[in-house]
């Protein structure tokens, strides 16, 4: 499935063979970053009354933020306006699910990680469902060279899992 039309399919209005690029809701920005988290992994979570309310609050956020824009033309990358490029670098909300604390069940798997390219396939499966390519690997392994703490290894993850959230690939329905 692509949402760009072939020779065979361009003409197709019945058999759903492509799909326009689409960019999530701002309901589903939020949903998507909670479960990357791991947060969202259990069902007695999205059920606890606290836990309601705190979406409630910042779903509020998301959509006045989100909401307001254009989505009857075909788009290839997301070009946001400033306040959701502020949202997502500074949101305290987004700041507190990219700090890897040793609560996070985010956190817990990666620790359960040995090695460097598992810590990067878990970040890229629990953010863009797929694993990174061999290019992003290295790309990406580059940055814990010489990095031997748990501790700065964490931070560095905290970094590739923000960038990852920050990405069209994360804020497109690809």
């Amino acid at each position: 499935l692509s949402s760009r039309p072939s020779r065979n399919n361009k003409d197709d209005q019945q058999h759903f063979s492509k799909a326009r690029l689409r960019r999530l809701g701002p309901e589903q920005l939020l949903a998507s970053i909670v479960m990357s988290t791991g947060l969202g992994d259990k069902a007695e979570t999205w059920e606890n009354p606290l836990f309601q309310f705190l979406m409630q609050v910042v779903q509020q956020d998301f959509v006045f933020v989100f909401a307001n824009t254009d989505e009857t033309r075909e788009v290839s990358e997301f070009r946001g306006t400033i306040g959701q490029a502020l949202l997502m670098m500074n949101s305290k909300h987004l700041a507190g699910a990219t700090d890897f604390k040793l609560l996070s069940p985010l956190t817990a798997k990666l620790l359960k990680r040995r090695t460097v390219g598992e810590k990067i396939q878990l970040l890229f499966m629990s953010t863009i469902s797929r694993p990174p390519t061999s290019a992003e690997l290295r790309y990406f392994g580059q940055q814990f060279r010489g990095v031997v703490r748990i501790q700065d290894q964490l931070e560095i993850c905290e970094d590739i899992y923000w960038a990852l959230l920050n990405s069209n690939e994360f804020t497109f329905n690809y």
